[in-house]
Parts: C-alpha cells; structure tokens; sequence
C-alpha cells in the first residue's frame, strides 16, 4: 500500500471520526492502525491536518514554495489554448496577450484581475509545462489520415533509354497530357522526362527533353 493510498483511506474516516464519541474514536484508531500499518499519533496527526485543510490549493501546509500559478490561472490559459486550437506554448507565448484583450473586449473573459495579471506575466518555460499537461485531441485515433496522390496514376511515364525516344511520340504524350480535364492538368503532370533508367531508381531528364523538344 503506497502512501498516497494510506491518506486516502484515513481521509474517508474522517467525517466518521469527528463525529464520534471518544469510546468510536478509540475503535477507528484501532481499526486504521491495523488497515495502512502507521502508528496511531500518525493517524491522529494526519486527522488534524485533513481537518484544517481547505478546498483546493489553499490549506494549512507550509512546506515547499507557495503556490505562484494557481489553478484559476491555470484554467485561464487552458482556455486560451483552447480557443487557439491548441497552439503550442512557442507560438502561443507572443500573441497569448492578443488574445485575452479581445476576449475582455467582446465580454467573454470570466477570469479575476489577479489570474489576468500572472497569465500575462507567465514565462515561456512555464506556459510550456503547462500546456504540455492538458489533454491534447488527435485527430483520426492516432493514425496518419494522409492517403497516397493519384497523379502516379495519371502521370505519364517513360521507361527506357533517352537516345531511342522518337521526338514525335514526346510531342504526341506532352498534347495528350495537356489536353486533360484541368483538374487533372498541372505542370507535374507533364512528366515525360522521368524514366526508369535500370530498373532500380527514378532520374529526372529536364534538359535532355527540353533540347531533343527545341
């Protein structure tokens, strides 16, 4: 049993063992010595510090730094990055000011001076690792969404050696490509001068073309 796990079953007894009676008190001690394995002065300690404690951020615990970014500007950037379609902190550190201006602008900013204040002041470094924390949507469960181009389709090919080619079988390919539905006709469509040389690899043969094309 970890630690985290022992003050969790301590902090669901504690609404049962501030109102019982001392007689109960000894019972619940008992019973939770023998459940998380912890002397009873630990329980009783770890009692009085769930007891004191507030909701959130703000309890009775000083050790540590204190808390600078607390959780209002924390959501605060939250929906910042939100609204920028989750731009990483890089991009969104500059213009993260813009932002907020239009939003109190157009009266959709909810978030106290306070939190404004230290949301514009945040570092670049600290913006990182926040927004490195929030949940990020992937598009298509993770998978690439990109599908092979159909020009390798439509695209016409030479296969063979440049010094056999007949000037007039060029021409008669670069009319027929040119003679394509124009969303089909593009400027790498006409692509008579890629041949498979040896079988192996795919050369581009621009000039050569151009000058037996002259």
């Amino acid at each position: 049993m970890t630690m985290r796990t022992k003050h969790e079953v301590i902090e669901d007894a504690l609404k049962e063992y501030l109102r019982a009676s001392k007689q109960l008190k000894k019972e619940i001690l008992d019973r939770l010595e023998k459940v998380v394995g912890m002397e009873r002065k630990s329980i009783i300690r770890r009692f009085g510090v769930l007891q004191r404690r507030k909701e959130g951020y703000d309890w009775n615990d000083h050790r540590g730094r204190p808390v600078y970014y607390t959780p209002d500007v924390v959501a605060a950037l939250y929906e910042v990055w939100e609204i920028s379609h989750e731009l990483c902190a890089e991009r969104l550190h500059p213009i993260l000011g813009e932002y907020v201006n239009v939003l109190i602008r157009d009266r959709m900013w909810n978030h106290s001076d306070e939190a404004t204040g230290k949301l514009r002041a945040m570092s670049l470094g600290q913006m990182k690792g926040f927004t490195q924390s929030f949940d990020k949507v992937i598009s298509g469960g993770g998978r690439c969404m990109t599908k092979p181009s159909s020009l390798k389709e439509v695209i016409p090919v030479r296969r063979g050696p440049w010094r056999t080619l007949r000037l007039d079988s060029v021409r008669s390919t670069l009319w027929r490509t040119a003679a394509m539905p124009s969303r089909e006709n593009s400027l790498g469509q006409c692509s008579t001068a890629i041949f498979h040389s040896s079988g192996a690899s795919w050369r581009p043969k621009w000039e050569e073309a151009a000058k037996r094309l002259s």
